[in-house]
């Protein structure tokens, strides 16, 4: 290497060859924790990241090797690899060359983040129970997430298209680095104090250490204490973070948070189109009765006029009041015909009139005698007249 200005093409010429040249970094035992694991189908190579408490690599395991593997590798596993230490000159990046991997157990993180997830369970942080409805038509969306990240982009844009209405607020914070987890909380904290209908926390696809603050202890008991219901949307849709166990609800991404919290525009249209023909149709019908009820007093009073309406009314009085006398004058008439019939029935049965016409009444000691049965020679009889009455002894009886 001369003294004059080098390109970066020489740069990464010359670490490549330092470092593929380099002994130490050939077949080495290697600790670290797997994460990011993917097994390419076409290939068949496998990726992934090497990685401890404070650093990571990434990682690749050619198929030759990759087939002679008898243990199944996932995301979490504690493992010691071996491999040697590459440099590629196109992009100056370092990765590891894996011919082998074993198992030591489970990984750090991973058995730290099980703890976690159980100690939040148990609390009962996670239970649906919990989780409250969101609001079908919010009129303000908190987001919490990076400025000009592309969560943020994705989102404003959906809500906007869909959801045009809503009012927007962005709580901008840190979502990767040592400082995210404060950051994140401090957003939630902000935005549960504002008068946002519903939050959305949201980050883009990344690496596991990309995710790692949302999985911190702090940032899930900030979105399980949220005083307003709360959607986290963070990383892909494989992605599940402590964050979205103690969330209200949980979306793919970020654009799948914004069509969740926010109705569509069509829809929109479409409720308001159902509420207008139901306003419509109501207030033809409200018309209709009125008209109706119109008709019948028009009908009825209206048309006649207050004072051929008085006149009426006093015409049915005065028949009322004929109707009246006539009925009672009937009556009268009829009971005193009556009378005067069973008065000259009762005439008729006067005794003494009955006698006027030449009839007697004969007694014996204040008795009727209606029989010569009952008389004998010598009795003494009183024969009542019409007019006078005489006393006569029997001499002779004939039957």
């Amino acid at each position: 290497m001369g003294n004059g200005i080098l390109t970066v093409s020489e740069i990464n010429k010359y670490l490549a060859f330092k470092v593929n040249s380099d002994n130490n970094l050939k077949s080495k035992l290697i600790k670290g924790e797997i994460s990011n694991f993917k097994l390419h189908e076409k290939t068949g190579h496998i990726y992934f990241t090497l990685k401890d408490e404070k650093s990571s690599i990434r990682a690749i395991m050619y198929r030759s090797y990759a087939e002679k593997l008898k243990t199944k590798i996932e995301d979490g596993m504690s493992v010691v690899v071996i491999a040697s230490v590459m440099l590629y000159e196109k992009d100056g990046n370092c990765q590891l060359s894996v011919t082998d991997i074993q198992l030591v157990g489970e990984g750090k993180i991973n058995a730290e983040l099980e703890r976690l997830k159980k100690k939040l369970y148990d609390e009962g942080l996670c239970s649906e129970e919990r989780k409250r409805p969101l609001p079908e038509f919010p009129r303000k969306i908190g987001l919490i997430t990076a400025r000009g990240s592309a969560a943020e982009k994705d989102v404003l844009s959906t809500l906007k298209t869909r959801y045009p209405i809503g009012e927007i607020i962005v709580f901008p914070v840190l979502v990767q680095g040592e400082n995210a987890p404060l950051s994140i909380k401090d957003g939630i904290v902000s935005a549960s104090k504002s008068d946002c209908d519903v939050l959305i926390l949201a980050r883009g696809g990344g690496s596991n250490e990309d995710l790692s603050c949302f999985n911190t202890e702090m940032v899930a008991r900030a979105v399980a204490e949220s005083s307003i219901p709360i959607i986290t949307a963070i990383g892909h849709e494989i992605d599940t973070t402590l964050a979205d166990y103690v969330s209200d609800k949980r979306a793919a991404t970020p654009t799948a948070a914004a069509q969740i919290v926010a109705p569509d525009k069509k829809r929109l249209f479409d409720i308001l189109q159902n509420c207008m023909n139901m306003l419509y149709n109501y207030t033809l019908e409200n018309i209709s009765s009125c008209e109706r009820k119109y008709d019948n007093i028009s009908n009825n009073f209206v048309l006649l006029g207050i004072d051929k309406k008085l006149v009426l009314n006093e015409e049915k009085l005065e028949l009322s009041k004929y109707k009246l006398s006539k009925l009672t004058s009937d009556r009268i008439n009829s009971l005193t015909s009556l009378l005067e019939t069973k008065e000259a029935e009762f005439k008729q049965l006067d005794p003494m009139i009955i006698l006027a016409r030449g009839y007697s009444v004969v007694t014996k000691d204040a008795k009727i005698v209606s029989s010569s049965d009952n008389l004998s020679v010598g009795d003494t009889i009183e024969v009542k007249l019409g007019k006078g009455k005489f006393i006569a002894k029997i001499t002779e009886i004939e039957d």
